[in-house]
């Protein structure tokens, strides 16, 4: 091969050389959902990923937000409380989902666990906006509703069944942690890896910060 030739060979070669892929950079948001300022922190390749990361993590605080909220009078979950009482009740994927995880855990932890504990929790919050305890009759009367066992479930046709008029769900002990695995997932689904969302009492991780083990 002569001179020319070997030189021409380098050039090409050098030119299929791509420049390294500059590291992940750090990002951080924070948006109020839930109640709560949700912050949400991950590594992304580029500003544009980290602009799709952040819009998909808040757009499923915000659904879970809307489906689970007691706060909403007009949420799933507030709908389906006030039909307590009426029979069995459709509910979406997610919400029965989250139902059936609720059940399960009150099973498991011998009703200390109970989403069906809103009537108490109602009252409570009353009491501290009042400045006054609640009286007995009302805490016997409020403690009457609270029964996990009274919330029937039927997967094969996804519906739940309040069995008491009166009775109330409050996922305050779920729905958060719900949505942060929810927000965790929407980002690896667009390549982001280490991630997290922490919803002021609910939390989750993806992997570690790159170069970190943990």
């Amino acid at each position: 091969m002569n001179r020319v030739a070997r030189a021409a060979w380098i050039l090409l070669l050098g030119g299929c050389i791509l420049p390294e892929a500059p590291p992940p950079a750090r990002y951080e948001f924070d948006e109020p959902h839930m109640g709560t300022r949700v912050r949400v922190v991950f590594y992304a390749s580029s500003p544009e990923l980290a602009e799709q990361g952040r819009r998909a993590a808040f757009a499923v605080m915000k659904e879970v937000d809307d489906l689970m909220s007691d706060y909403k009078p007009d949420s799933e979950l507030s709908l389906l409380s006030r039909a307590a009482g009426r029979g069995p009740q459709p509910v979406s994927p997610a919400l029965f989902d989250v139902l059936q995880a609720s059940v399960r855990t009150a099973q498991l932890s011998d009703g200390a666990f109970d989403i069906t504990a809103g009537p108490l929790i109602r009252l409570w919050r009353r009491s501290r906006k009042e400045g006054k305890l609640p009286s007995p009759d009302e805490i016997r009367a409020a403690k009457a509703l609270v029964d996990y066992r009274r919330l029937v479930l039927d997967p094969a046709k996804r519906t739940a069944d309040l069995r008491g008029e009166g009775m109330t769900l409050d996922l305050g002990g779920i729905a958060k942690g719900y949505a942060c695995d929810r927000a965790i997932a929407a980002l690896k689904g667009l390549g982001i890896t280490s991630a997290l969302v922490d919803a002021g009492g609910g939390m989750a991780l993806s992997d570690p910060p790159p170069d970190k083990p943990g």
